[in-house]
């Protein structure tokens, strides 16, 4: 059935994976440096996408992020710099993005992992490509608000009934990415960047588990936070803002997510 390149790309499409993690503080190179050196290590990952989300100079040590394929056994990882003309969080879901695999792990910039983070990951995915995974914290979303953990009597243990959404450490089928760039989706991305929360975590979440009809899969990768003093977390009236964007996505889609649900690796 399948003839030259669609051959390679049917063999490859299962076979490995791109890291995408979008950044704006040079604050966290450090831990930018720890994620490109375990991803490019691992034997499954093609490409380690690197979005620089702001507009004006490029910083060096970001530039330098940058490296040419390295080759382990018979392939190749390569480590790609994408320099953006505006700040938005959607960037990072670009299906105009460099990646030439199925498999897709988008993670924040504060996260420490391990290989057996991606192996672990990676190992569910392939299980059931159809599905979008997280080994996030737990949290939930709902036409009344959005809570997690810190929150009195909120939905953060896997297996807890209101737990329906996990925080972005995704993996999932690149074509996700552009079933959220449809252009029905457009005024929920113009949303994300116009709204306070910055929320497409959740924007994203709810869009592909209203297409999928499935509700998001945890999976208990091994992973950790940098404890970064930084970040969109730490911005006052972050709950506030959150609540918000929860409502007003939830009404846009007239879809509210599904309770979690788990698998192990």
């Amino acid at each position: 059935i399948f003839r030259d390149r669609q051959k390679q790309w049917a063999i490859g499409e299962y076979t490995m994976l791109t890291v995408v993690c979008a950044t704006m503080q040079i604050e966290r190179i450090e831990t930018l440096r720890s994620i490109v050196s375990v991803a490019q290590s691992h034997p499954a990952v093609q490409n380690v996408i690197i979005i620089w989300n702001q507009p004006g100079v490029l910083p060096q040590e970001v530039a330098d992020l940058a490296r040419l394929p390295i080759r382990k056994g018979n392939h190749m990882s390569r480590v790609t710099v994408i320099h953006t003309e505006f700040n938005s969080l959607n960037n990072r879901y670009d299906p105009n993005l460099p990646i030439h695999t199925g498999a897709v792990m988008i993670l924040d910039d504060d996260l420490i992992i391990t290989s057996q983070t991606i192996t672990c990951a990676f190992n569910v995915w392939k299980s059931d490509p159809s599905r979008l995974y997280s080994f996030g914290l737990g949290r939930y979303v709902t036409s009344e608000k959005y809570g997690g953990y810190e929150l009195p009597g909120g939905g953060s243990e896997i297996g807890d009934e209101r737990t329906n959404f996990l925080l972005p450490r995704l993996v999932f089928h690149r074509s996700f990415l552009g079933v959220y760039f449809e252009d029905a989706n457009q005024k929920i991305r113009e949303y994300v960047d116009a709204q306070g929360a910055h929320c497409d975590d959740i924007a994203f979440a709810s869009v592909i588990t209203k297409y999928t009809q499935k509700p998001m899969v945890h999976i208990p990768a091994p992973s950790k936070d940098s404890g970064a003093k930084t970040g969109l977390g730490l911005v006052a009236n972050r709950v506030k803002l959150r609540n918000e964007c929860a409502r007003h996505i939830i009404s846009m889609l007239e879809w509210t997510m599904p309770t979690v649900e788990a698998i192990n690796c």
